[in-house]
């Protein structure tokens, strides 16, 4: 028994989620924009940005829009208010509330890190009759992730300028774009 998919209707109810998520963000944001923009000066803005953020989601939602898209639409908006001031010829100046705003992002990074690593901690079991095969496993995998940095610190090094910070790039043993980008910034500027 075959069913029939109606193409059509599924694509129409994606597109409307979307484009309600995408509204709401966009006017909640500017409307909130032009508020903050009013209360600057005022103590704890960030805390009703965040409840803001919040509200913007479960409106969305309650809606039948894209809460997710909603709010990321709303923290491009915000994130980007400067733009705002050529479309609307005014003077926005919200630096003082960013500056809170990455303050408050880190703390709740450092929160989520913290409770992350409890949690992990939390799951991992030992267990005293294997503790010496685990150290010993684990062991080896440095042992072999230290001699894989090693050769391949060594082939990307030769006939290079580098070739004399090999001890450190190999203790360093950085991964991801991010810390090659900052490897690389610190290495112009003459940190060594």
């Amino acid at each position: 028994k075959g069913g029939f998919v109606d193409w059509t209707s599924a694509l129409s109810g994606i597109a409307s989620n979307f484009s309600i998520g995408i509204v709401l963000g966009l006017i909640l944001s500017l409307a909130w924009i032009f508020v903050l923009e009013r209360f600057k000066n005022q103590r704890y803005t960030y805390v009703l940005t965040l409840g803001l953020l919040l509200a913007t989601f479960s409106v969305t939602v309650g809606v039948r829009g894209s809460g997710e898209l909603a709010v990321f639409v709303f923290g491009l908006v915000l994130g980007n208010y400067k733009l705002l001031n050529s479309i609307t010829k005014r003077e926005i100046s919200m630096d003082v509330l960013m500056k809170r705003l990455g303050t408050f992002q880190d703390e709740i990074a450092f929160l989520l890190n913290t409770l992350f690593f409890v949690f992990l901690g939390l799951t991992f079991l030992i267990e005293p009759r294997e503790i010496i095969l685990n150290l010993t496993i684990g062991l080896v995998l440095v042992g072999a992730l230290m001699g894989s940095r090693l050769f391949a610190t060594i082939v990307s090094t030769t006939r290079s300028e580098l070739s004399k910070d090999r001890g450190p790039i190999l203790l360093l043993s950085a991964q991801g774009v991010t810390q090659a980008t900052l490897a690389i910034i610190a290495w112009n500027e003459g940190l060594q």
